[in-house]
């Protein structure tokens, strides 16, 4: 799998920090330490790119059609079970709402 920008660019600004706490002088240190920001500045506008890039292309979510005011759900309809030997009996049957 392959890693994605962002990762990369933390990965690069987690070893400038290494780096810069085994740096011997201030100026080196400093440098490795801007560079580190440099780098995580970058992979936050990296991410803030790609979750605007995902939230545009994805399609809407369509949303619920509400239910007319008023409406009442179907009612319900019986058929006869017929079993040999037996009265008929009714079973109650609800249609789906398609």
């Amino acid at each position: 799998m392959r890693m994605s920008r962002a990762s990369s660019y933390h990965g690069y600004a987690a070893e400038c920090l290494k780096l810069a706490r085994t740096a011997y002088s201030a100026d080196a240190r400093h440098s490795l330490l801007e560079m580190a920001a440099g780098w995580l500045a970058l992979a936050s506008k990296v991410e803030e790119r790609e979750a605007e890039l995902e939230r545009v292309s994805s399609p809407p979510k369509p949303e619920p059609t509400p239910e007319p005011v008023g409406a009442q759900p179907p009612k319900p309809t019986r058929r006869p079970i017929a079993r040999k030997g037996s009265p008929v009996k009714l079973e109650v049957v609800r249609r789906s709402r398609a």
